[in-house]
């Protein structure tokens, strides 16, 4: 791991994905608690995430072919700030305005822009990797990344609870928002060496290579439906159930 961290563009990665996603596991813990007290209804909070999860997954296949011939660089970057100001500004609104019918939909609004910006930044950060590190690290390059993944559940969670009782859901706005920036500002000064921008970037070009990702997975016997059960479990069941649990248990005592 040390050798890993020696890099400089790799330790700007790691740093910034740290911040940014401990900073989404606490808004996704603190938006279930705040929308649970808002509205005193699981199912409202269920449907909030619901929402926010299907249009992240939903994207993901038809932006990614668009992250994959843009700079990798430029997408952490412009992702993570667009996600920062949106944040920030919808938890300006939140504390300019306390009504339940102009809240919600700034949260669905955020949530979807949020979404936007996630199915961009997630292929992008993959493919980033293995032009930032040598190929010999790249194992232990994606083993760290599914560390950070772990990691921001635990410590998004714990600090969820403190800085919600402290700051209220506009603080957990506002310190989330402030971590995308930071992560992008980290991300800036991210140097690829080598980097070949795709000649024909034409929207029929687009096309093709979307129909050729699809053609693929329709020819691998069973990959369909094992795409539609992780996708109907992680709305339905997963991020719902796990997201709301902590925030339901905590307004329970």
């Amino acid at each position: 791991m040390w050798a890993l961290l020696k890099s400089r563009n790799y330790r700007l990665l790691f740093a910034g994905n740290l911040v940014s996603q401990i900073g989404s596991a606490l808004y996704n813990f603190g938006i279930s608690w705040f929308i649970l007290t808002l509205t005193g209804s699981t199912f409202q909070a269920g449907l909030y995430l619901g929402f926010s999860g299907f249009f992240q997954i939903l994207l993901v296949p038809f932006l990614s072919v668009y992250a994959d011939r843009w700079h990798k660089g430029r997408i952490l970057v412009f992702t993570d700030f667009i996600r920062g100001v949106t944040i920030i500004g919808a938890g300006l609104i939140l504390w300019q305005f306390s009504a339940p019918e102009i809240i919600l939909p700034t949260l669905y609004v955020t949530a979807f822009i949020i979404a936007v910006n996630h199915a961009l930044f997630t292929p992008a950060v993959q493919a980033i990797i293995p032009e930032i590190v040598e190929d010999h690290q790249l194992q232990q390059a994606y083993s760290m990344n599914s560390f950070i993944n772990s990691i921001q559940q635990l410590v998004g969670v714990l600090l969820a609870g403190i800085l919600y009782a402290l700051l209220g859901i506009v603080g957990i706005f506002l310190v989330n928002g402030i971590s995308f920036i930071l992560s992008a500002i980290s991300e800036m000064w991210i140097r690829l060496e080598h980097h070949n921008p795709t000649e024909n970037s034409s929207f029929n070009q687009y096309l093709k290579d979307l129909r050729s990702g699809f053609s693929y997975v329709r020819k691998k016997e069973g990959l369909v439906g094992m795409f539609i059960l992780i996708i109907l479990l992680s709305i339905l069941v997963i991020a719902p159930v796990f997201s709301n649990i902590h925030p339901y248990l905590l307004t329970s005592f």
